[in-house]
């Protein structure tokens, strides 16, 4: 329910032009009537929209878009929920995707240098292959360093690329040199190479995704690809508005935008609380 509205408000914000206060309006109906009649979290975001400082501006624009309680152990629900639908053979894809979308982006510091490396534009479409064995070497790279396994990603590689469903040349050439000189690196979009394939070919993935969309295709896969990409290299993402919710039901804190130390700042919690509705 956070990652909808999240994605809810940033639509709202970015692509149809309201203010806040206009959002948090059109939350506030969607709470007093309709399908979302009563809902807790629809509730605290018309309130979170409409929240203003002494000085008249939204205190939503100090939020920063770093959601960390789901990359630094303080929040377990989420990844408990999707370790146990996989267990039980239960399909829960809305549920993982929020889990992935607030854990991608939860280094800001690390999505700043992406933005660097991989600016986004056209073609090709073996985009969603890359982007699959990256995010598995990642993985691994992350399961090796937290279990002490010390594996080497180059090794991997030369595996997959010797005969397994999963093998690809073209993929294993790009990806080969930048594993054989980093032991093992948690995030391959950093290596110049990559980025470069990822942003030659971003353009042409949008435009798929896009038709399937139009034309009601099953596309999880390559959707969920897309927007891992643009999440991964954002610079400004919406997820400062579940960042607010959180502060606002829970007391999570959150960083502010700007500030140094805290922008773009570890994966810790946030310095800051708000009163967002004073009793």
């Amino acid at each position: 329910m956070l990652s909808a509205l999240c994605e809810a408000w940033g639509f709202l914000n970015t692509g149809m032009g309201p203010d806040y206060h206009q959002i948090g309006q059109a939350f506030q109906q969607w709470n007093n009537e309709g399908e979302l009649h009563g809902t807790f979290l629809v509730e605290i975001a018309a309130d979170v929209c409409k929240a203003r400082k002494r000085d008249g501006g939204y205190v939503l624009d100090d939020v920063l878009d770093k959601v960390v309680q789901d990359g630094d152990a303080s929040e377990g629900t989420p990844s408990w929920s999707i370790a146990e639908s996989a267990s039980r053979h239960i399909s829960c894809p809305t549920l993982a995707a929020g889990l992935f979308f607030r854990t991608a982006l939860g280094n800001r510091q690390e999505r700043l240098k992406v933005a660097q490396s991989v600016a986004m534009p056209p073609p090709r479409s073996f985009q969603d292959m890359m982007d699959k064995d990256k995010m598995g070497l990642e993985l691994i790279a992350r399961e090796s360093i937290d279990e002490g396994w010390n594996i080497r990603l180059s090794g991997c590689i030369r595996i997959w690329r010797a005969g397994c469903i999963i093998q690809s040349e073209f993929i294993a050439d790009i990806l080969e040199p930048f594993l054989n000189m980093n032991k093992t690196p948690t995030n391959a979009k950093l290596d110049s190479r990559v980025g470069r394939e990822l942003q030659r070919n971003y353009g042409v993935l949008k435009d798929i995704v896009s038709r399937g969309l139009a034309y009601d295709d099953y596309i999880p896969a390559l959707s969920a690809t897309l927007e891992y990409m643009k999440c991964s290299g954002g610079t400004m993402l919406p997820t400062r508005f579940v960042e607010a919710q959180m502060d606002y039901f829970g007391a999570h804190s959150y960083d502010k935008a700007g500030v140094p130390g805290e922008d773009p700042g570890p994966v810790a919690k946030g310095a800051h609380d708000y009163e967002w509705k004073p009793a």
